[in-house]
């Protein structure tokens, strides 16, 4: 048997178990009121038993009363004729059909009774007498008892009660089927048969009477099997007789109610109920199992469906990055070359739109990246050691170009207590700063805007810092104040706002500013300015030193003994923008146009390092390293700088992985590049940028 039938064969237990416990419990309940039922029947049929034994004994010792009597007044009198028997008869016994008092002379005298009471009663004929001997031995204990002896006659049916008298016997003559129906004539039908019964030496027993409980009718024997039967003995003067009561059948059934039925056929419908319902109920979870089952295949499909939606996402930004900042490269360093030369007033004012506009549009595509980054959590801070003051300087000097072009103040305040250096994320930092900077000389036409930094509490971790930046502005309405830190969404949402953006600086803030342990929220009121503030949490530095200072170009005489680099681009624009950085820097350099003339040349010479760019026709920034990396095995090691317009999560991990040194993405700033080669190379200085 599979294992999924032994799911579902345990699975009927419970309704099985149900099933017949609720039978067992119904049968049960059934037979135990029955039960109950028969036991007051029964004790009610005895009870009936008891009182009819009892009438019947009760009219016996009557008539046993009588003969004592009779034989009281023969002793009281010398001699009494049979007028005087009958007068004292007449006025001291009640008349009676069925009874017949006699008087007897001694039995070897007379057969015949004497006198006899009533007139029409019987006589009793001792020559007629079928038992003789035994009505001879009572008259013979009656005498020597001085007492009434009970004797059967007739086969029975009729009694004799005798008692010595002087000169004879006196006593009564009793049909037994005339005492035992007047006795039971007095009591209410209760539905039970009556039979009188002589005990024979011989286990031999005589049926002496039988009283039927059928209405208007008689049986002629008792019954067989009678449901209940109850015995009571009769000692009438010493004759022993047994009163035997069987109920009827009808009187069974009458002690019967629905009750016991009542409780097997609601039982038995609450079983089938409570089987229906557990089967139900097994049938629903079977049924809620499978819908559980189906939502967790939407949900896994769902779930890849996302997964592939969010690789096929991120695999477009990181080609739109490619793809814009590749021309960006060439607008904003041909912007900046542009500015470096002698123009005219109208001239420079076009360079400097271009210029700004480019760094706009590379401005949004960072808050693109920045945004899947976080989506998919991906976004990693680093931890080195930052000078907090220059970190927020910069951030600052960076905007008051922007500032004074609308006539603002732009301020900066430390407390005190704030550490010269701790441990973060500067770049991370400086871009929370300048977006909250940029927001609020954006929508402030006059006043001032400022920054401050405080220290909000020493935590264990290390220093907790506040920064606040607060402007004169128009303020933020109370219902857009938790609008602007979702993503797309600004404060003035119509077409005819005045101000422009994605609306995702402050999304983007509020995230980072989290992940610095911290908290990003506003006050503000309409009308009287905003102040935007923020935490974050640093670690301490044990290290302090002063702020970088940027040094001096390098002299011509230097460009002229450095090293020479490789410059490996297909893109002409590129190549231009990166030469005229180069040359700038005061670095000599040689152009390969794709990764085999970059293999070539670096066969034919050594160089200080190659800027490899990782797209190339032919041969591939990757290929190109992975080869280079073969031929020198480990006597050699060129520092190869990655140039990549890809700028998304895991590029520069990747450009490493590859055997890369460096990580330069595009557009090129020259004080990075600066940086990255004076890094590698150690010999020349980078310029004042």
């Amino acid at each position: 048997m599979k294992d999924g039938d032994w799911r579902r064969l345990v699975a009927h237990v419970p309704a099985a178990l149900a099933a017949v416990l609720g039978t067992a419990l119904a049968i049960g309940g059934c037979l135990a009121v029955r039960s109950a039922e028969y036991d007051r029947t029964r004790i009610k049929a005895q009870s009936l038993a008891a009182d009819r034994s009892g009438t019947i004994r009760r009219e016996f010792t009557e008539a046993v009363a009588r003969v004592h009597a009779l034989q009281a007044f023969f002793e009281a009198s010398e001699e009494i004729t049979s007028r005087e028997f009958a007068r004292f008869l007449t006025t001291s016994v009640p008349a009676s059909d069925h009874d017949t008092f006699f008087w007897w002379p001694e039995a070897g005298q007379r057969a015949k009774a004497s006198h006899v009471y009533p007139r029409n009663g019987y006589g009793i004929d001792m020559e007629a007498v079928r038992r003789r001997d035994d009505v001879v031995a009572a008259m013979l204990r009656a005498r020597t008892q001085h007492d009434v002896v009970a004797v059967g006659t007739k086969g029975g049916k009729r009694i004799l009660l005798l008692a010595g008298s002087p000169g004879g016997y006196v006593g009564v003559a009793l049909l037994t089927e005339s005492v035992v129906e007047r006795a039971i004539a007095y009591l209410a039908p209760g539905g039970m048969d009556i039979s009188v019964v002589e005990p024979g030496k011989r286990g031999d027993d005589r049926l002496l009477y039988f009283h039927s409980s059928r209405a208007g009718g008689r049986r002629r024997e008792p019954q067989s099997a009678p449901a209940m039967r109850f015995t009571e003995s009769l000692d009438i003067a010493g004759h022993k007789l047994r009163l035997v009561a069987d109920t009827a059948p009808h009187f069974v059934e009458s002690g019967y109610s629905n009750a016991g039925w009542a409780i097997l056929v609601a039982g038995l419908l609450s079983t089938v109920a409570c089987t229906w319902w557990l089967q139900d109920r097994r049938g629903y979870a079977a049924r809620i199992e499978q819908l559980v089952e189906r939502r967790t295949r939407e949900l896994a499909d769902a779930r890849d469906e996302a997964l592939r939606a969010s690789k096929l996402k991120s695999q477009f930004l990181a080609n739109v990055s490619h793809e814009i900042r590749t021309p960006l490269n060439g607008v904003v360093g041909m912007a900046e070359f542009l500015l470096e030369t002698p123009l005219g007033v109208q001239q420079r004012e076009f360079a400097t739109t271009i210029r700004d506009s480019s760094h706009a549009l590379l401005a949004i595509v960072s808050d693109l990246l920045d945004m899947s980054r976080i989506e998919t959590g991906k976004l990693v801070l680093a931890r080195e050691p930052l000078d907090v003051r220059h970190t927020a300087t910069v951030a600052v000097a960076g905007l008051q170009a922007a500032a004074r072009s609308k006539g603002l103040q732009l301020t900066t305040e430390f407390g005190s207590e704030v550490p010269q250096r701790v441990l973060g994320d500067a770049v991370r930092l400086q871009q929370v700063l300048v977006n909250l900077l940029h927001n609020a000389i954006k929508f402030t036409e006059a006043g001032t805007v400022g920054l401050r930094v405080s220290l909000e509490r020493e935590a264990s971790a290390g220093p907790l810092l506040r920064f606040e930046v607060r402007d004169t502005g128009p303020g933020v309405k109370p219902e857009a104040r938790e609008l602007i830190f979702r993503r797309f969404v600004q404060a003035d949402g119509t077409h005819a706002r005045q101000h422009g953006g994605l609306g995702l600086g402050l999304a983007i803030s509020r995230q980072i500013v989290e992940r610095m342990h911290g908290k990003l929220d506003v006050e503000s009121q309409p009308g009287q300015g905003s102040t935007f503030w923020f935490t974050a949490l640093f670690g301490r530095c044990a290290e302090e030193s002063a702020s970088p200072v940027p040094e001096a170009p390098p002299k011509q005489e230097d460009v002229l003994s450095g090293p020479v680099i490789l410059l490996a681009e297909d893109n002409a624009v590129n190549r231009k923008v990166a030469a005229h950085m180069l040359t700038k820097l005061g670095y000599a350099f040689q152009v390969a146009n794709n990764g085999r003339e970059a293999l070539e040349m670096s066969e034919q010479r050594a160089f200080a390092a190659i800027l490899m760019d990782c797209q190339m026709p032919v041969v591939d920034g990757f290929a190109a390293t992975a080869e280079i990396r073969g031929r020198e095995g480990s006597t050699r090691h060129t520092p190869i700088i990655a140039l990549t317009a890809n700028a998304m999560n895991g590029d520069r991990e990747h450009c490493l992985a590859m055997g890369m040194d460096d990580y330069l993405p595009k557009p090129l700033e020259i004080a990075m590049l600066s940086a990255v080669l004076q890094r590698w190379t150690g010999r020349i200085k980078p310029g004042s940028v």
